[in-house]
């Protein structure tokens, strides 16, 4: 595969340009074909993981940690059965005009079940741009994970809703993306001794997130690790911005968002799957998060994706 030369831009540069962005959270057992990209792309895996292939080097991903994936290179992989969550965003380093330009249904519309994807032509010429001050590897461990699913999760709700000026909001997020990943890559090593101290607190992530539909016994939980209530409650918060249950409601909503786009339940029948068996004390907490109700939120973002042009 052919493309133009390199170029390489300072940080002082960087205006970095979100093609497109999805969160996976279901099961696993996904295989995607060998395959050519044309932008950059980052996959980061909040639970489960797998296994990739990278110009012919094989690369295990797990929760935590960051694949990184350059244009051009070509590239499979394998996430193995049970439940898998991640974030993968394509991006360019700089917006590169509208010749250069590629739609998102490149990627989204692919028929993934063939054996080998085709390579798009012309979009194979794309020059490659990519920052002079760093080469980043493309496993990267990351020193604090919660703060880069806060960050993926602030960038897919900038994509999604697609607010005025949300264009100016996902630069900014991925900038401090790619600051994390600077910092992650020039202390790899103090990196891998900082998560080892985190391990109660990813567990307890990985549990409310598995179980939050429930109703949580938070003092058992507690217990189950050795831990006091309050010392869970305090090293949760400054770990995550969140109480326990804070952290709950929001992956509650979010997945009740995640539902109302689906468009096949009423809001009852919603409310139920996210855990609240009271449908109006549901739709006054829905409220409350998001400052709509679940139909004003459902209408807003009909109204979005008929109108919006990518």
């Amino acid at each position: 595969m052919t493309f133009s030369a390199r170029r390489e831009v300072n940080f002082l540069q960087l205006a970095p340009y979100v093609r497109y962005m999805h969160e996976y959270d279901g099961p696993g057992d996904i295989k995607v074909p060998p395959r050519f990209i044309y932008d950059h792309e980052l996959v980061f895996f909040t639970h489960g993981g797998g296994d990739y292939i990278l110009d012919g080097i094989s690369y295990t991903v797990s929760a935590g940690d960051l694949h990184v994936i350059r244009p051009h290179q070509r590239n499979s992989c394998v996430i193995p059965p049970g439940h898998a969550r991640y974030f993968a965003v394509h991006f360019d380093y700089l917006y590169m005009g509208d010749t250069l330009d590629f739609p998102p249904e490149v990627y989204s519309d692919c028929d993934y079940t063939q054996d080998v994807l085709p390579v798009e032509e012309g979009l194979d010429e794309r020059p490659l741009v990519e920052p002079g001050e760093v080469a980043f590897p493309s496993l990267i461990r990351t020193g604090d994970p919660l703060h880069y699913e806060r960050l993926f999760t602030e960038l897919l709700h900038a994509f999604t809703e697609r607010t005025p000026g949300f264009q100016l909001e996902m630069r900014a997020i991925l900038l401090k993306i790619l600051r994390l990943m600077y910092l992650d890559t020039a202390y790899a090593e103090e990196n891998a001794n900082k998560r080892q101290g985190r391990e109660e607190i990813d567990a307890v992530v990985l549990y409310l997130r598995d179980h939050y539909r429930e109703s949580i016994d938070f003092a058992r939980l507690a217990a189950d690790l050795a831990l006091s209530p309050n010392y869970l409650r305090t090293m949760f918060k400054k770990a995550t911005g969140k109480s326990p249950m804070e952290y709950v409601i929001q992956c509650r909503m979010e997945r009740a968002k995640a539902l109302i786009l689906e468009g096949k339940h009423p809001i009852k029948r919603i409310s139920e799957m996210v855990g609240y068996d009271d449908a109006h004390y549901f739709s006054r907490l829905f409220k409350r998060h998001e400052k709509r109700s679940p139909k004003q939120y459902a209408d807003a973002m009909l109204h979005r994706v008929k109108s919006s042009t990518f």
